[in-house]
């Protein structure tokens, strides 16, 4: 556990290029349940508690990068990116609509 939180301590100077990784040491964090390790009773007082990435809702986030993004996309188009990407798949899955699998046939008159 403190091997991770020392690599997150370092990633956060360059979070942007490096959310990928970062995601994937809190997604492993979470996974594992590590954070019992150390007291706590879930993931996101642990994240609050330990993670100083600036807010919990971020550490959260950056947890789930890793399982909707692969290595590739994160690194090509970095942190805002990834985050809106994740904002807007949130907000389809709230009001229940569904994406597009292919667009909708033109009917000619």
């Amino acid at each position: 556990m403190h091997d991770a939180l020392t690599v997150l301590r370092g990633l956060k100077r360059n979070l942007s290029e490096r959310c990928y990784t970062a995601g994937s040491v809190l997604k492993r964090i979470r996974d594992e349940r590590l954070f019992e390790a150390k007291g706590y009773g879930s993931f996101e007082s642990f994240v609050e508690r330990e993670v100083d990435l600036g807010s919990k809702l971020l550490a959260v986030t950056l947890a789930r990068i890793p399982e909707v993004f692969t290595e590739e996309a994160a690194d090509k188009y970095g942190l805002d990116p990834l985050l809106g990407a994740l904002d807007a798949l949130d907000r389809m899955t709230r009001t229940g609509a569904r994406p597009l699998s292919r667009p909708p046939l033109l009917r000619h008159r």
